[in-house]
């Protein structure tokens, strides 16, 4: 899977790549997805730290997210790469879960399931 940090060894990724994200074939090719806002990107950080990749900021990063690769951005390229019509900063890059894209459901998957589509912005 590419790694989409910044680092003295890797390139920055383009700007184009992380708007590829929005769409399931750029996220299967890449095996990442983004997410919005603090609050979704706590609670990534709180269960799968170590899935989080890279935090795209215009600001400065809160302390929490300090441990990871942060790639400064412009209010600008944030709104290009951005999802949702309300960007939210920060965005994180998050490696996607093993097995999410089966043809089949699990096991054990109890005795409701939910199934969505095409969200726009919940």
């Amino acid at each position: 899977m590419p790694s989409a940090f910044n680092s003295e060894s890797k390139p920055l990724k383009p700007l184009k790549w992380y708007k590829s994200l929005a769409a399931q074939k750029g996220r299967r090719e890449s095996g990442v997805f983004l997410v919005e806002g603090d609050r979704s990107i706590e609670q990534i950080a709180g269960s799968y730290p170590g899935e989080i990749v890279e935090i795209i900021a215009v600001e400065e990063v809160p302390t929490a997210y300090r441990d990871y690769p942060v790639r400064r951005v412009t209010e600008s390229q944030l709104n290009t790469i951005s999802q949702t019509k309300t960007t939210q900063s920060p965005i994180a890059v998050v490696r996607i879960p093993q097995g999410i894209y089966s043809a089949q459901l699990p096991q054990d998957v109890g005795s409701k399931i939910l199934l969505l589509e095409e969200i726009q912005d919940p």
